[in-house]
């Protein structure tokens, strides 16, 4: 790991329960989330203002699709 990455995909969930969609760009909110997200606005299944950073990797090792959760931004090149 070399302390740098890129972010391969951003996903949201506009409202609880809704399907993950990919967008272009995305506003972090310290202590909110990302803007536009179910959970910015306190509307998502599970309290939380985080978002996880993964490696894209591990992704693929457990063969995940990034759509599958939101708040989840794969990274490459760490």
């Amino acid at each position: 790991m070399n302390g740098t990455g890129e972010v391969e995909a951003i996903h949201i969930a506009r409202e609880a329960e809704a399907r993950t969609e990919a967008v272009e760009e995305v506003e972090a909110v310290a202590g909110r989330g990302l803007r536009g997200d179910r959970y910015f606005y306190d509307e998502g299944t599970f309290s939380g203002d985080d978002i996880t950073l993964i490696e894209a990797e591990a992704l693929s090792a457990v063969e995940r699709s990034p759509a599958s959760r939101s708040n989840r931004v794969p990274i490459a090149g760490t």
